[in-house]
């Protein structure tokens, strides 16, 4: 029969939207998908009109492992949702084909895709055991990898392309350094905005240095990343913006959090490091005065001693030192009408 098809014979459907592939897969005619396949691989990922499955859908939900099989071994996509968001796998998982979903496993990393949706719509304690080791394998193969080289290279688009919901955004290197803080690290703002919109925790502190992303942002003079960071700083007198939080590519762009849940996760812009010292110091130290005029104009605190017990003054760069001390002499300034006037009112402003 396979001699008499053209591959132009595998784009007609019957009258309830099936392609030949679909009715291949959907009565387990393995032998007639095989063949169909090896005439052309044109529809076999085509989606039902009515419902969105593809043959590799159809045949997981009906748990026919021999046609899942033939399918994924001729690289069908595993990752086609249908009309109500379900992946091929999430249909053996949700009929409890336990035979089928171990052919997905198989076929590692093409099918391994939305495996923690798949483990909250299993309900056998088998099936979620093996779930569960698949996602553990995805994070440590797939996902861990490609956070940690995309943050340093700045593919914000791969990186997008590949999260999935419940991948662990925050793991550590073998250095203790996690992918947001080698983002600011490397002034990968787009991936810094991609890994913070999807749960990347922007006041961790570094384990060795005490370090956060505030800090490594200044002592690097990233002055797009510090604009970026200060926005979620708890005591800036300018956080939470009204500005769009997008990153630049609009094929990247994912739905803005609330307010509320941003103020959840805010930094400290006073915040001291191992050796005591705020992202102001480091900053000055390196001479950056447009992020010094930045942080200050932000609220950073020039009340700071050196290692000496002096206030900070940063000698060695005329500009950034006439700043610090300018800021600190408005400052005292204030207190001092603040306290002649008994002014209430203007104490939240010198906090």
């Amino acid at each position: 029969v396979s001699s008499q098809l053209l591959p132009s014979d595998l784009y007609v459907v019957d009258g309830d939207g099936n392609t030949l592939i679909m009715i291949a897969a959907t009565f387990n005619r393995f032998q007639t998908l095989h063949c169909l396949l090896d005439i052309s691989k044109s529809t076999m990922n085509a989606q039902h009109s009515k419902t969105g499955m593809t043959a590799l859908a159809l045949a997981a939900n009906i748990g026919n492992v021999e046609a899942v099989t033939i399918l994924l071994r001729h690289r069908a996509c595993a990752s086609i949702a249908d009309m109500s968001g379900y992946l091929p796998l999430h249909q053996a998982v949700m009929k409890d084909h336990e035979d089928v979903v171990d052919v997905f496993l198989d076929y590692f990393p093409d099918t391994y895709v939305s495996l923690y949706k798949a483990m909250r719509l299993c309900k056998r304690t088998s099936l979620h055991t093996k779930l569960k080791s698949a996602w553990e394998r995805r994070q440590e193969e797939i996902v861990t990898p490609k956070l940690l080289g995309c943050a340093l290279s700045g593919d914000a688009e791969e990186l997008f392309l590949l999260l999935d919901e419940g991948d662990n955004i925050n793991p550590k290197s073998g250095t203790g350094n996690w992918p947001l803080y080698l983002a600011v690290e490397n002034g990968q703002l787009d991936v810094l905005k991609l890994l913070f919109e999807r749960g990347g925790d922007i006041r961790k502190r570094h384990p060795t240095t005490g370090a956060t992303s505030l800090h490594v942002a200044a002592k690097m003079g990233h002055h797009s990343i510090i604009s970026y960071l200060l926005q979620y700083c708890k005591n800036s007198q300018k956080n939470l913006p009204a500005v769009s939080l997008q990153i630049s590519n609009p094929a990247m762009s994912s739905k803005s959090d609330e307010c509320q849940g941003k103020r959840k996760r805010l930094l400290d812009i006073n915040a001291v490091d191992r050796d005591n010292k705020t992202a102001l110091q480091l900053a000055a130290e390196k001479g950056y005065s447009r992020i010094v005029d930045l942080l200050l104009s932000h609220g950073a605190t020039t009340a700071l001693l050196d290692s000496t017990g002096n206030l900070v003054t940063c000698p060695q760069f005329e500009g950034v030192r006439i700043m610090i001390e300018s800021r600190r002499q408005l400052h005292t300034h204030q207190i001092i009408k603040a306290i002649e006037e008994k002014s209430k009112k203007a104490l939240p402003m010198l906090q």
